[in-house]
């Protein structure tokens, strides 16, 4: 470095002391406060302004803990200070703001200039850039100073819009979640299903090339699951670039794991037919083709043949006869509840005074009632599981219920029946859970 290079770096001088430079948002804040005319209709408290801007997040123009330190302003003014005669303006010090807050003096200056850069607030300023009023003798206010909270009105309805976004946002990634979940136990009904026939007829060689084929498309389903879970966990911290870009393989998986649903529901579909036309006489195996798992979810799709890689592109099921709900239980049915559900059985027992082995058809299901109400599931609950299912299904959904161990269930037992009688029509196939927890039983 040259000597006059030298001292040109030595001579250099900082820059200048002053005001931060304006921002659009300080010119739109000082529109907004001389355009004020009170707090608009509708809202019956001034911190009802800050609702959209909670539901916002990241998408806020400046740090989401500034948004604590505007909450705070709104507590040292009235409501009498939002009407149209009066103005917004309070003059709190950042060391009284510091010590509400539990932060450093500094964090509050960074915020209050943040708002003000973003047009949240006006600062006026006045000698000495000090933020509060000038009084006469006998304590009137003669020059207003401080902070104006008018440009507030403004941008909650400019943020009322993105927030409504961001609600449909979420709606949307929550409904992906159910559907992708539903697919996902789907799947892992239809390989449960397979299982338990497989374990029924151990010399048919079909049923083991079948739940070959199922078995690795669970582990890639439950695989697809965890990635979504990552994806959705992440959402709310992500960019707005990293959010298209999480919707989009949101999508992908969706459309993936459903088609991995309709292949292996199709497959089990058709293991089931094919064994209903050979022995369809046998107790074990007759409740298949009398399950109300139809064909009409989005999850399903087992009257179209579904092709995938790396899977085979064959039709597995020509055909498909309709599928309705039983009006009765049958007698086969009712010997597996008296041999596997013992709370059914002591309520056989307790509320109609006979044996299990003497009962009806029709007392099982006014049994699985009694039970459903003793859980705690309510009468509409049932009504709505009777209308959606069938008694068949509905009964056995109650055993299933009773005899499934505990920790296995999430929350509760009422929850847990509860949510199998308010699925759709068509999402409830009880008959192979009850099955799978026999085979389980007796293993």
């Amino acid at each position: 470095m040259s000597v006059s290079q030298y001292r040109g770096v030595a001579c250099a001088k900082p820059a200048p002391t002053g005001h931060v430079r304006k921002a659009y948002g300080h010119f739109d804040a000082a529109a907004a406060v001389a355009t004020f005319k009170g707090i608009p209709e509708g809202i019956n408290h001034p911190k009802q302004l800050l609702e959209p801007f909670r539901r916002c997040g990241n998408h806020l123009p400046f740090p989401r803990e500034a948004l604590s330190t505007l909450e705070l302003l709104f507590d040292y003014s009235s409501p009498k200070d939002w009407t149209s005669a009066c103005s917004p303006l309070v003059f709190p010090g950042n060391a009284e703001l510091a010590g509400c807050l539990g932060v450093s003096e500094r964090t509050i200056r960074n915020h209050l200039s943040a708002l003000e850069k973003a047009g949240f607030i006006s600062i006026e300023r006045g000698p000495g850039n000090r933020r509060t009023p000038l009084r006469a003798a006998d304590g009137s206010i003669v020059s207003a100073y401080g902070i104006n909270l008018a440009p507030v009105i403004e941008k909650h309805t400019e943020f009322q819009s993105v927030a409504q976004e961001l609600k449909a946002q979420r709606n949307s990634l929550k409904s992906q979640r159910r559907s992708i979940g539903a697919a996902l136990q789907d799947i892992r009904t239809a390989v449960d299903a397979l299982d338990v026939l497989l374990w029924e007829h151990s010399d048919d060689t079909s049923l083991q090339k079948a739940l070959d084929v199922a078995k690795p498309i669970l582990l890639q389903s439950e695989q697809i699951f965890n990635q979504f879970l990552r994806l959705y966990n992440s959402f709310s911290s992500a960019t707005a670039e990293e959010q298209i870009r999480f919707e989009q393989d949101i999508l992908n998986l969706e459309r993936k794991i459903t088609d991995y649903a309709g292949h292996v529901h199709m497959l089990t579909w058709s293991c089931m037919h094919n064994l209903y036309e050979s022995d369809s006489g046998h107790q074990e195996t007759n409740f298949h083709h009398i399950s109300t798992k139809e064909n009409k979810t989005k999850n399903s799709s087992a009257k179209k043949v579904v092709s995938l890689t790396d899977l085979s592109s064959e039709p597995l099921l020509p055909y498909l006869t309709e599928v309705k709900p039983l009006t009765s239980l049958q007698r086969s049915q009712t010997d597996l509840l008296k041999n596997f559900c013992t709370p059914l059985s002591a309520v056989i027992t307790s509320q109609f005074l006979e044996s299990p082995e003497e009962a009806k058809p029709d007392d099982w299901f006014q049994a699985a009632r009694i039970l459903a109400h003793q859980l705690g599931v309510s009468e509409w609950a049932w009504k709505t599981g009777c209308q959606q299912h069938g008694p068949l299904q509905v009964t056995f959904a109650v055993a299933v219920a009773a005899i499934k161990p505990q920790e296995y269930i999430y929350k509760s037992r009422q929850a847990f029946l509860a949510g199998m009688l308010l699925r759709p029509s068509g999402q409830l196939n009880a008959l192979a859970s009850f099955h799978a927890l026999r085979k389980r039983e007796k293993v």
